[in-house]
Parts: structure tokens; sequence; C-alpha cells
């Protein structure tokens, strides 16, 4: 069962690239560290637009849920990105499957706007 399957930050260093960031125009890359800290840098506008720093915790190493805090910075309407975008995140992860097992990452993270709403955005990045 996938989430019983335990969790590690082993698990997700290296690089993972996510094709469909449902919120963001363009591919990301996600670099992961073994730490836990990690970047991502999308393609939206040139490298370093839209761009965000992170950490990933354990919540409990025997089930399948990392906690995630990150920034998200750099977003703007010239790359045809909502700048309300911009800001500190926090989130849970899981590992699952797309090809074979542990190569995919689900996360969505939350933002509280200034207005009261709230913004969630989702990835999907596929470990290369």
């Amino acid at each position: 069962d996938l989430y019983n399957s335990g969790s590690a930050l082993a698990t997700l260093e290296g690089i993972w690239v996510d094709n469909t960031f449902t919120d963001l125009a363009g591919a990301s890359t996600w670099v992961f560290a073994a730490d836990g800290s990690y970047t991502v840098d999308t393609v939206a506008g040139g490298t370093g637009v839209c761009f965000a720093t992170g950490q990933i915790s354990l919540i409990d190493a025997t089930k399948n849920a990392y906690a995630s805090t990150s920034t998200l910075t750099n977003c703007g309407l010239e790359q045809g990105i909502d700048p309300s975008l911009n800001g500190d995140y926090e989130g849970v992860l899981f590992v699952t499957e797309t090809s074979s097992p542990g190569d995919t990452l689900f996360g969505a993270g939350s933002l509280l706007l200034s207005n009261g709403t709230i913004q969630t955005i989702f990835s999907v990045p596929v470990k290369q």
C-alpha cells in the first residue's frame, strides 16, 4: 500500500522534471539535495524567472508523506504568470509512480493571499 511504504530524504535526492506544472507556464526542474533542501526553476521567461527554494522534511518515516515549505519568487505578468503566486507556501508531497515505483512526486502547496483567499499550486515532477 502506497501510504505505508515509508519516506526518506534519499528517495527525493536528485533531479525531477514537471512538464505539466499546472499553475505556471512551461516545464519546471526540481533539484533535491540530501538534506531535503530544494530549488525549482521554470522555463517561463528564462532560467531564474519564477523560481522557488524550499525544504522538505519527513512527517513520519513509516509513511509516504513529506512536509514542504517553499518560497516562490520572480513570477510576473511579463511571463504570463499571476504575480500573486509569489510568496511562502506550505504543503505536502508523496511519492507515487508513472512508469516505475517511486518515479513520480505529487505535491500541493498553499499560500494565504492578502485578500484572504487561499492559492494552491500543484506539481507532478518525474525523477530523471
